[in-house]
Order: C-alpha cells, then structure tokens, then sequence
C-alpha cells in the first residue's frame, strides 16, 4: 500500500494527525467564474459542463471503497473503471460513463461518506504565447536579465559553494538535442506522460523548448543573450527534466497533468515549472500539487494566463503555486502595471519579464515569444539559484523571500496587476543563501516558547512547528499559539511582567523604558492583552525578526473592535471611567470602538453623548463635579484655578451645561488631546 500514512485527495488529510487547514497556508481567491455548473461546496461535486473535457471521463476518489470490485455505489452506466496509479491517492478512479448519462445522474450519485469528490476529467491548454506582440520598444536581445538583475545573482553563485538543482518543465517535452540544451537536460528521466513512455522527438513541442532555454539555456560566453536565468557562470546549477503532458495537437487532461506533476515530484525534482492552465478547479490537479508542495518539497510555479483578464486560472491559482504575470520593459516603475495581455488578481504573486523574450525553439533555432508562459521560467530559473545556493531551503521559504525581495511596481505594496512587484534575482539569491537553518529556526521557537510559558517546549512541539513553519504556517500563528495559551494565566503575569514577556517572546529582546510605559498605559486603560499581542505580531520589528528567518510574518486577526485600535480603545474606556465611574460593558465598549474605527462617529458625537446619557443625568453631578469631570474627559487634567471660575460664574449666571460643554467641545487643548488618541474631534 503506497503512502498508507497519506490521507490524499482533496487535501483532508496529508500527514497522519495533520490537516491541510492547519498548515496555515493562505488562500488565494478564485474568482466567481470558477464557481460555474454542479459545484457542491468544497467541489466534492465538480461537474461544470461548460467547461473543456473528455468525453465520458469521470474522476472519482473514494474513502476506500474498491470501484473495480464493488461498483454497487455508481448510480449510473458506465462502460469501464480503472485504479489510477498516482502517489497522492490509493483510491482514485477514472471511470468512462455509458454516452447517454447525464450530469444530474452523476450528481445524485454523490455519498459523503463513500466519496471524497466527483468530477469531470477536465481539459487544460498550453498557454500559448501572443502573436504579433511588440512589446513597449525597450525590449533589447536579453533585456529580462537586466529587470531580473541575473548578474548579481550570477556573481552570488560564482562566489558560493553551490548544489546542482533539478528542475521540472511540465509542458511540451523539451528538444534536448538543441545545442542550448544539450547536456543540461536528462535524457534517461524525461518522461512522457501523454504516451507513458521515456520521451522521444515525438514529444517535442516549440513552446516546452523555450521555456526550457529561459530557465536554463546555456551560457556560451559574455555576449550571450539567450541564457537561460539559471544558467550561472558554468552551466553547473540545473538539471532540467522534461514532463510532456501534451499531445500532438489538443489539450492535456487533469489526469495527465496530476500525473506529469507527481511524476516530476517523486523524481525529486525541486522545482517545476508549469506553463498551462484551465479555468477552473481541479480536485485531481490539486491533490497532485499538494502532494508535490508539502509531502515532497517541491516548489511549483505557474503562469498566470494571456486573457488580460482577473479571470481564474488552474494551476496558477493553487494557494501553494507561485503564480507569475508578465512584465514588458518599463521606463519608470511606478506606473507601470503588466503587459497588456497579462492576467491579474488577488490570486496572482509577482511579475517577471514576458514579452519579446528570445529562446531556443526544436530543431536547434531560437524564436521571440511573449507571453506569461516565457514569465513564468524566469522564476522558475530564480528559485532554482536560491535552492543552489541553499539546499535546506522550503518552498514556502522560497516564496516568502522571492515576495519580501522584489521591486516594488505601481501601486505602493500589493497589488493585482504587479503582485509583490519584479522579481529580484540579485536580491533573492543572497536572502537564501543568508537563510538561518531549520535548527536556527528551532532556537527561534525554543527560545520564544521559554520566554512565553516558562518551560522548554519537548521535542515534539520544536518538531512540530518546525515543520508548520516551513510549509507556510505564519509566525503569527505560532505567537498566538503560545502568547494567547491558557496556560499564560496560570503563570499570574502582572501587567509590567506580562509586557516584558511579549518582548522577550516576539521581538526577541528586553521591554524598552518608553516602550514599557506606552503599553502598560493601556492595559491600564483597558485594553486586552490579546490586542497588545496581536499589536506586536503586526509591528514592522516581529516582521523583520520572521524574515531573517525566511518564515513569513503572516498577521493577527482581531476578533473584536476594541483589539484593532489600543488608542481607540483606550479613548472610550477613559470616558466610562470619568462620565459613568465604572468600567466600559463588553457591548458597550465594542459599540463605540466600532464606530470610531469605522468613522461613523468623532469624538465630539461620543463625549456629547456621555455627559448628556441618562447614566450620567442619574448620577446628580453638582456644578463642581460636573466641571471637574469636563476637565478629565477634555483636556486630560486637573482644573487650573482660573479656568475653574471663569466657568463656575458661567454656571451661576445661568448658562446652560449644553453651552459649557460646547467651550470645551471646540478648545484648542481638546483638540489636541484628540489628536494624541488617533481620534477625529469633529
């Protein structure tokens, strides 16, 4: 029984006792489209028929049950059933069904508990390059090299003792007898999966061998143009393995393309490169990218699409695929926004340079191709360094740094038409060959968990979160997991103590005299101590500590109002304690932090309404009492002697509170004392 301790499809289970939502990996979003035809959910019932695919095919995982023995679960004809042979799933079946079955009959035959998904054996496309296409004019013979800066990572490899990388092209099967690849490519391991047989000149296909040439085309000497990106000083960082996945003429199945990615992953390839896509999702695809990324430590890269669209594209948009956009040559980066042919979107990463890019081609030429297909083996090519230089280095490692590393493009941070910005291949290969080890990384939750609990954590918990750590669980995760613990209560932490705690656990060093002051200020006040950890977790300093590390920072979430805002917060809990002499009620205090959050209300609408509450009326405050509570509430003090008289006299005279609280409403000092808070007075 193949990986018996691997619960497979549709991510369930992956390692016995861990879950793929406890990984802690972010999901990207998928654009409504996906979300077309018979989609049950989680698409356990995946059924779109308006989308590409084989004529009577049906994939179909079960929760152990045999369909070559016992088919008695199949409510509907078919004409035969065969156990597919595939790492990430002892039961997966691709089951022909008689022509005349329709998609309600399938769909009905759905049982929770004797499938985990059923769904059409869907049809994926190269993502073919855009012709004509001219680019912006700037794009001179090997111009990605300089947007990407390869030579300064090419200098890093020529610097540093480095590891031959093994890298995936799952496309077309790539012409290796091309002088440019000649050498570079394994012969005896390239495999066609579309004839299941070792690949021959019959799987050769134009758009593979470009690909090929972009991540690792060789370099023949100074003025050499089409190197590949990782081709370094002497063609001695990758061995490329060719994955044919197409036919002659056509498009590949989900099944043919799960298989070319589970083959490239069990041939230890540590980097695949994946320029074909579907629009919509694929429990098999998936199955087979999960497996490649966490139980096997591949880093797979996709391209992200030519329809110059935000529309959903599979395998790109996998949470745990780098998903690439296309880049011309630009003149100034702060406006520029994607090749025009790019897709875009949430689910998308970074860009890297796409169009009038010049590689080999079958049959010994080369060829300008543009297109996100050509941007995507540009990344491929950076994260095949990185690993050279750094052979510990994960995959979730490699996207943080690749993220944390790039140039910023248009929009200031994230956007959806430039992601993360371009690619630095200079910056990214040094931040992997700075990398800390896993056993720093276990000295980082050593030494953090002491600091929290009081205890060494046993080695199963260093283990553990090791592990989380390095598939994409955040550093936020963990804090929260130690610093928001029950156990935090039983170890009695007064306020002081239990902020020098969170220095010591998050930001790695003692409480600072300002610091200390600040924060215990607003435990004081009021504020939670899941807000002040929470507000630590989100500080630029904790993030930095994670990217040294190469683990991403990741971001606390608030699950109430008064956590998002400790100067908000702080605010509105003063007012409950001058006006109303008590402390704030949950609801209460949620209530008003809520609006001001969300500036529905200023401060002047709150402190009105508080000393004009029937709460605060019941409390009979004399003209006395009522200034000195004005004074408090305003301008965060005592009364000076001569303010105080001034609007006594006002009082005696007859003038209303309403009017007295308008003099304190529109002071200068009020004003201020808002401004320290974050609050707007009016």
């Amino acid at each position: 029984m193949k990986n018996s301790v691997l619960l497979k499809t549709l991510g369930l289970t992956l390692v016995a006792g861990v879950t793929v939502s406890s990984l802690g990996i972010p999901a990207k979003t998928v654009s409504a489209d996906a979300d077309k035809g018979i989609n049950v959910g989680d698409y356990s019932i995946n059924l779109d028929e308006s989308r590409p695919h084989e004529a009577n095919e049906l994939l179909i995982s079960t929760k152990g049950v045999d369909l070559t023995v016992d088919a008695s679960s199949l409510g509907f004809a078919y004409s035969s059933i065969e156990k597919v042979d595939i790492s990430f799933d002892d039961n997966l079946y691709l089951v022909k069904t008689d022509p005349n079955v329709k998609t309600v009959s399938v769909a009905e035959t759905f049982d929770a508990d004797t499938f985990n998904y059923i769904e059409y054996n869907y049809i994926n496309e190269l993502i073919k390059p855009v012709t004509p296409y001219a680019g912006t004019g700037l794009e001179v013979p090997g111009w990605q090299h300089k947007y990407l800066d390869s030579q300064s990572a090419w200098t890093t490899l020529s610097k540093t003792t480095h590891s031959k990388v093994r890298v995936a092209i799952i496309d077309q099967g790539v012409d290796y007898t091309h002088p440019e690849l000649e050498g570079l490519v394994n012969k005896n391991l390239s495999y066609d999966c579309q004839r299941d047989k070792k690949l021959g000149s019959d799987g050769f296909g134009d758009h593979g061998t470009h690909v090929a040439g972009i991540v690792g085309g060789r370099y023949s000497g100074s003025s050499d143009v089409n190197r590949g990106v990782a081709s370094g000083a002497k063609n001695d960082v990758v061995e490329m393995v060719s994955v044919n996945i197409f036919p002659s003429s056509g498009g590949a199945s989900d099944l043919v393309c799960a298989k070319g990615i589970t083959y490239a992953a069990d041939k230890n390839c540590r980097v695949a490169n994946m320029s074909f896509g579907g629009n919509g999702y694929s429990n098999t695809m998936g199955g087979a990218v999960r497996y490649a990324y966490m139980v096997k430590g591949m880093c797979l890269i996709a391209a992200a699409g030519n329809e110059s669209s935000d529309i959903s594209s599979f395998p790109s948009d996998y949470p745990e695929v780098f998903s690439v956009m296309a880049s011309d040559a630009y003149a100034d980066p702060t406006l520029y926004k994607g090749a025009s042919y790019s897709n875009y979107g949430y689910a998308k990463d970074v860009i890297a340079p796409g169009s009038v890019i010049n590689s080999s081609v079958v049959g010994g030429g080369f060829a300008e191709k543009s297109g996100t297909s050509m941007a995507s083996p540009c990344v491929t090519g950076v994260a095949a360094m990185m690993i050279s230089v750094n052979t510990k280095i994960t995959p979730a490692q490699i996207k943080t740094l690749i993220k944390k590393t790039c140039l910023d493009l248009y929009n200031k941070g994230y956007d959806p038409y430039t992601g993360y910005g371009m690619v630095d291949a200079g910056e990214a290969v040094v931040a992997a060959k700075n990398l800390k080890a896993s056993s720093d990384i276990s000295s980082f939750i050593t030494r953090s968990y002491e600091a929290a609990l009081d205890r060494v954590p046993d080695d199963a918990t260093v283990e553990y979160w090791v592990g989380k750590l390095s598939e994409g669980a955040t550093g936020a995760d963990y804090i929260n997991s130690i610093c928001n613990a029950p156990e935090i209560e039983s170890l009695n932490y007064n306020d002081r103590a239990f902020v020098n705690m969170l220095y010591n656990a998050i930001f790695n060093r003692v409480a600072d005299k300002d610091g200390m002051s600040t924060w215990v200020a607003y435990l004081e006040a009021g504020c939670s101590r899941k807000s002040l950890v929470a507000q630590f977790i989100n500080s630029a300093e904790f993030e930095a500590l994670c990217d040294s590390y190469g683990i991403e920072a990741g971001k606390a979430d608030f699950d109430k109002e008064s956590e998002r805002n400790l100067k908000v917060t702080a605010f509105v809990n003063r007012l409950y304690g001058i006006c109303l002499n008590r402390a704030s009620e949950e609801d209460g205090l949620e209530f008003w932090c809520e609006k001001i959050n969300n500036g529905e209300f200023s401060a002047q609408q709150i402190v009105s309404f508080f000393f004009t509450s029937p709460e605060y009326t019941a409390l009979n405050r004399n003209d006395e009492a009522f200034l000195n509570d004005l004074y408090s509430a305003f301008f965060d003090r005592e009364a000076d002697a001569a303010g105080f008289a001034f609007w006594a006299e006002q009082l005696a005279n007859g003038t209303a509170r309403a009017d007295i609280l308008s003099g304190f409403i529109y002071s200068e000092e009020f004003s201020a004392l808002c401004a320290s808070y974050g609050v707007r007075q009016f």
